[in-house]
């Protein structure tokens, strides 16, 4: 498997800081509505694998998607400032960890996830709905994903793989403020990693990639 290109993962997350930056040092109006904060997610997810091919001798078989459902927890922390008050948004890192399960693809085939980590930057724009109580929010974000699972790809391989890769993010959901230090969140997140490939030997190999549809339920505490 080729190394996780993380230089690139980095530079992102420093340029979106430093936009962000460069925004609220030229926009006086943003430097008052700054607001920083913390947080949790509880997350029911249905956790995929995609595009699983196997290949043995030269001879390539294309197995179905998988499904099961899955359950997680995640922590942010972030900050949310107006640019304009038609321009509301919040600039999130978020960490999140997912249980996994078996996915069977024939007798001698499967994988055992035992768990799936996401760390993303978020940016998530809030249009201006007036004095309605519920915030629609929408956007996006990229980071990194690993997946740790056990694999039985032949009946006497076995072995345990840490995969890291790529993660880019798509998501939405609405925002109740509770209270001056307390917001609840409901949203939905879209996540999915570039193509894992593995090669256990020279005859063997196998591609396969790690989606999930999470629903997630939080809380944020103002700073």
């Amino acid at each position: 498997m080729k190394p996780l290109p993380r230089a690139l993962v980095h530079k992102f997350f420093l340029f979106i800081f430093c936009c962000c930056a460069l925004l609220q040092a030229h926009c006086p109006a943003a430097r008052a509505e700054i607001k920083w904060y913390i947080g949790g997610n509880v997350i029911c997810s249905a956790l995929q694998i995609k595009n699983f091919d196997y290949k043995k001798h030269g001879i390539t078989t294309d197995y179905d998607d998988k499904r099961k459902p899955s359950f997680g927890l995640g922590m942010v922390t972030g900050y949310h400032f107006m640019l304009h008050r038609y321009f509301n948004v919040r600039l999130e890192f978020e960490h999140s960890l997912r249980s996994g399960g078996k996915f069977d693809f024939d007798s001698d085939k499967e994988l055992d996830i035992y768990a799936y980590l996401t760390s993303t930057a978020n940016l998530w724009y809030h249009p201006n709905v007036g004095d309605f109580p519920l915030k629609p929010y929408i956007g996006a974000g990229l980071g990194t994903g690993s997946v740790l699972y056990d694999q039985r790809l032949q009946k006497s391989s076995r072995s345990i793989l840490p995969s890291p890769m790529l993660n880019g993010a798509l998501g939405g959901g609405v925002t109740y403020q509770m209270s001056e230090y307390f917001f609840m969140d409901l949203g939905y997140r879209y996540h999915r990693g570039l193509p894992i490939k593995n090669r256990f030997n020279s005859d063997y190999t196998y591609h396969m990639t790690i989606a999930s549809h999470n629903l997630m339920w939080g809380l944020r505490f103002k700073i």
